[in-house]
């Protein structure tokens, strides 16, 4: 890319990630002229800015923080790290006579219980496409997750630029198995204090509320918005595919336990090397990722059989 290619990314939590990436873009020269932010929270802009000034002082004049995206088109790389399982969904909900929308209701005991509303005429449009694309029709009693906004998202996500890349890190999977006959309970899952539930009216206002990532609804999306899927694999495989066996290999098993522990989570099987996913989109004649030629499995997305 161009001299003025920006990294832009959704979202930067601590600011950890965006310290790491600008420490090694910087040792590797290949520092983009501007690292945007798009960050609406002040306390965490706050708490990013403290991270980028303890880490990386020297780099912060190229550090942008956007409450919107960017105006004028732009050519670079979208990062999305953990984005789309924090955004909304709607829960649906099949009973004996059809797709429902489980909303919040009144419960006297509790405060708050699940409640079914009619589902809204695109909203069941959407499910019965998903069914027709599966090639069978969910049970009664499935409760799923799904969000209607996504190709527009996309579609004003990708506008955004002239020319560049984005690369979507989430714990998700395909549709078909996101959308598994025995799935009956949906993806939804709370997070308070390093506990994991299924019960968000448990801590209301408290707990992180996640939804796994639909990535073929995700690739779909981003194709109708006129970019193309270059890779999605398991991130255990994008890790091993970007080298990242040769930097462990210089590691101290002593001294660097605490980096390799951490690691360790990242690429095992058990832990988030394969329930997260990656997925490589481009636009503008830019070159697919080597990270994913390990192993590629788009075809996963939509499969034949």
């Amino acid at each position: 890319m161009g001299s003025e290619a920006w990294l832009l990314e959704l979202g930067a939590g601590s600011g950890a990630l965006a310290a790491d990436l600008l420490e090694t873009l910087a040792q590797c020269g290949q520092l983009p002229a501007t690292y945007a932010i798009l960050e609406r929270s002040a306390e965490l802009r706050e708490r990013q800015r403290a991270m980028l000034r303890r880490r990386v002082p020297e780099l912060l004049n190229r550090v942008r923080w956007l409450d919107v995206l960017p105006a004028v088109p732009i050519e670079g790389v979208l990062l999305a790290n953990e984005v789309l399982d924090a955004l909304p969904v709607v829960r649906a909900y099949k009973n004996g006579s059809g797709w429902t929308e489980l909303q919040v209701g009144g419960d006297t005991a509790r405060g708050f219980a699940d409640a079914q509303a009619p589902a809204s005429p695109a909203l069941i449009a959407q499910l019965e496409a998903i069914e027709s694309a599966l090639g069978w029709v969910l049970p009664p009693g499935y409760t799923t997750e799904l969000q209607p906004w996504l190709p527009a998202w996309m579609a004003s996500l990708g506008a955004s630029f002239s020319r560049g890349a984005m690369l979507w890190i989430d714990y998700g999977l395909p549709r078909h198995l996101y959308y598994h006959p025995e799935r009956v309970s949906g993806t939804l899952r709370c997070h308070y204090r390093h506990r994991a539930h299924n019960d968000p009216y448990c801590w209301p206002g408290l707990q992180d509320i996640t939804a796994w990532v639909d990535f073929t609804a995700l690739a779909e999306a981003a194709q109708a918005a006129g970019w193309r899927v270059d890779g999605y694999t398991t991130q255990a495989a994008f890790l091993i595919g970007a080298g990242i066996e040769s930097h462990l290999g210089r590691l101290d098993l002593v001294a660097d336990y605490n980096l390799l522990q951490r690691t360790k989570r990242l690429l095992m099987p058990g832990e988030m090397g394969e329930a997260f996913k990656v997925m490589a989109l481009a636009k503008g004649g830019i070159e697919s990722p080597i990270a994913f030629e390990l192993l590629d499995q788009r075809a996963r997305l939509w499969p034949t059989v």
